[in-house]
């Protein structure tokens, strides 16, 4: 990673924690060491993935996920599309 990478990652790290976020955290990282304990490996993983999710500020939150939406601009370069009926008997 480059410094600048470098600091950005920082900053996503350090900032934005909110009651949620800290709770999904710790409950990841309660998962992690509840599963090492028991020696679920599979379980390791999904709270690997839970705290990894709230750490980085990834996933997706009670308003759904942010998605990047494209807009139709209408019927500026739109074609009228003829059908044509077939007649399958024969």
């Amino acid at each position: 990673m480059t410094y600048n990478a470098t600091l950005v990652m920082i900053e996503v790290i350090t900032t934005g924690w909110s009651f949620f976020r800290i709770l999904r955290f710790v409950t990841g990282i309660a998962v992690l060491i509840q599963s090492i304990i028991l020696q679920e490996w599979l379980l390791a993983t999904a709270g690997i993935f839970l705290a990894g999710m709230a750490l980085f500020t990834r996933g997706c939150g009670a308003n759904g996920c942010a998605t990047h939406m494209t807009t139709f601009k209408g019927s500026e370069n739109a074609k009228e599309i003829e059908y044509e009926e077939l007649d399958n008997k024969k």
